[in-house]
């Protein structure tokens, strides 16, 4: 994960957004940690079926190669926001920190 991501999940955290769990938005609009970075990227939040809502973003690149977030990142970014309950600064000075790492 790059500093760009750290900078917009810190951002949430000082902004109060109120975080969700197992969904990228509620309809509250708390936003899980991909949530936030897909909100930071103009997406447009589409309502699915299930109740929960999906995001689309226009033009070019994906959150993963904008914020340059592995495939292994991004299940740390899930697990630690879903499962563990990470708020968006332990996920942002946590995840792929490799200061953190060995702590």
């Amino acid at each position: 994960m790059n500093d760009l991501a750290r900078e917009v999940l810190v951002k949430a955290a000082l902004d109060g957004v109120r975080q969700a769990k197992g969904t990228y938005r509620t309809k509250n609009g708390a936003l899980c940690a991909f949530g936030v970075l897909f909100e930071a990227m103009d997406c447009q939040w589409l309502e699915s079926p299930n109740g929960g809502y999906v995001a689309f973003i226009a033009g070019t690149g994906t959150v993963m190669s904008r914020y340059d977030i592995s495939q292994e990142e991004a299940q740390e970014i899930i697990e630690a926001n879903d499962k563990k309950g990470w708020d968006f600064l332990t996920i942002a000075r946590k995840i792929g920190n490799k200061e953190t790492e060995t702590e």
